[in-house]
């Protein structure tokens, strides 16, 4: 009986003992089912769109299911090529053999802050399949900085935005004058920066036009406070997104383009970075234009860079006519009776005696008008023909 007794007993705490490691695997069964139903990712992709910010400035409509399942292909690679295992420099091979098993993908936009997130993989046929989920914090942060920053650029942007509204008036998108944006009202008066900045390519000749608008540029990067907080934002910002995806374009975060349209139907772009000690300032090319729409890029490979071609067919308007005679800073007070509303051919010429001088002779059509020529004296500001 006392055997009995001593079995069952045993048994008892037997039991008793057995049920916290039985609880334990089902418990350690149902976390690895739920990881291989729900993987996490390898390492995560994070597309910015919706922005005013250069590298993010896609519509988000564009990172559909399609786009993303194209990029996890990518960066997954195939679930197995022992070709390129042991190949991996193979150019087929993408020069590396992928390693991922899956990959996280995040679509923020930039202008509201909502972020979109999806789990990439690819299954044992080797198709990948993405599905939404919740959007991890980590992510989630990122995504409310991504908004601040572009915030403080669409403010920017606004106050850097210039049109020519009459002439030598500009304003801003804020229906700020530039005298009141520079902080410089002497300086920057209607006929002050007419003569000047006549038209966009005057920035690229004129170093008076240059220095107008820069001064305006360096005053607005010392007195606007968004540049303090974007210089702050944008340093935290990369620091995060290295920590949690493999690659993010981050260049463009402290880069503002400064925008002037001229009446002539010319514009100047800019792009201003923001730094601690001040701002770099470099025309872009290929977005600024002449009043014919063509890109400083192909205009200034065409012309030179005095803008003036040594084979006599720069024909431009008068605005840009009178920016050309700019490049000659005493030749300014001439410019003034050229036209600004009709086209000229500005060449430059060199007598047998050295000296020269630049001409804008009125354009009707493609003919030029000859006998109404208006002349500078490059060589002797004292000679004028």
């Amino acid at each position: 009986m006392y055997k009995k007794i001593t079995l069952r007993n045993s048994r008892t705490y037997s039991l008793i003992y057995s049920v916290p490691l039985i609880c334990s695997l089902l418990f350690s069964l149902l976390l690895s089912a739920n990881a291989a139903a729900n993987p996490q990712p390898s390492h995560n992709q994070i597309f910015m769109c919706n922005s005013v910010i250069k590298s993010g400035d896609a519509a988000c409509s564009d990172y559909d299911t399609a786009y993303i399942a194209g990029v996890a292909d990518l960066l997954i690679g195939p679930q197995d090529n022992s070709e390129c295992d042991q190949n991996p420099t193979d150019p087929s091979c993408g020069g590396t053999t992928p390693t991922a098993n899956s990959v996280g993908i995040a679509v923020i936009n930039a202008q509201s802050g909502a972020a979109e997130y999806y789990i990439a993989t690819r299954d044992t046929l080797d198709n990948v399949s993405v599905t939404p989920t919740s959007t991890p914090s980590s992510i989630g942060e990122i995504a409310d900085d991504i908004a601040q920053l572009d915030a403080l650029h669409r403010l920017l942007l606004d106050e850097l935005s210039f049109n020519e509204v009459s002439l030598g008036q500009f304003v801003n998108n804020n229906n700020e004058n530039i005298n009141q944006v520079a902080g410089q009202p002497s300086a920057y008066t209607n006929n002050a920066t007419s003569a000047a900045c006549p038209s966009a390519i005057a920035y690229r000749v004129s170093s008076s036009c240059t220095s107008l608008i820069n001064n305006l540029i360096h005053s607005v990067h010392q007195n606007n406070s968004s540049i303090t907080l974007l210089n702050n934002l944008q340093a935290s910002l990369s620091f995060a997104l290295r920590n949690v995806t493999i690659s993010f374009d981050t260049s463009n975060f402290a880069k503002i383009p400064a925008e002037f349209e001229f009446n002539d139907g010319s514009k100047l772009v800019l792009t201003v970075t923001a730094t601690s000690t001040g701002p770099g300032i470099a025309v872009d090319n290929d977005e600024s234009h002449t009043a014919d729409k063509s890109s400083f890029q192909v205009y200034f490979d065409l012309n030179g860079p005095s803008g003036i071609s040594s084979n006599q067919s720069t024909i431009v308007s008068g605005g840009e006519a009178r920016a050309l005679f700019g490049n000659w800073g005493f030749c300014q007070q001439t410019s003034k009776l050229i036209g600004r509303n009709v086209d000229y051919l500005v060449t430059t010429v060199t007598n047998p005696d050295g000296s020269s001088y630049v001409s804008a002779v009125e354009v009707i059509g493609s003919t030029p008008i000859w006998g109404s020529e208006i002349t500078c004296a490059t060589s002797n500001p004292n000679h004028v023909n």
